[in-house]
């Protein structure tokens, strides 16, 4: 498993985003929404996270490439195919 961190310790989560996490890790748009209509300043922190998470997740593709090709489903040791590096909570 490989992992990326995408938010850099030092710097609190946004409240929107926080408001915007269902009990199970999922998003809820809405509530993000609801959260930004009620402090719009969010939606400068929450740009710095979304610029986070592509930094991450580029981490991510990029280490996933160095793997030899039979762990990502080239051969019999493979994963499925289908896996793709993702965003997960």
């Amino acid at each position: 498993m490989l992992r990326a961190v995408a938010d850099p310790a030092p710097r609190a989560l946004p409240a929107a985003a926080l408001a915007g996490l269902d009990g199970a890790g999922r998003m809820s748009p809405g509530a993000v929404l609801a959260r930004l209509a009620a402090d719009p300043r969010e939606l400068v922190a929450l740009g710095r996270l979304a610029w986070d998470l592509g930094r991450a997740l580029a981490a991510l593709r990029g280490a996933a490439q160095t793997l030899p090709a039979d762990l990502l489903g080239g051969g019999p040791l493979g994963l499925d195919p289908a896996q793709r590096v993702r965003d997960v909570a």
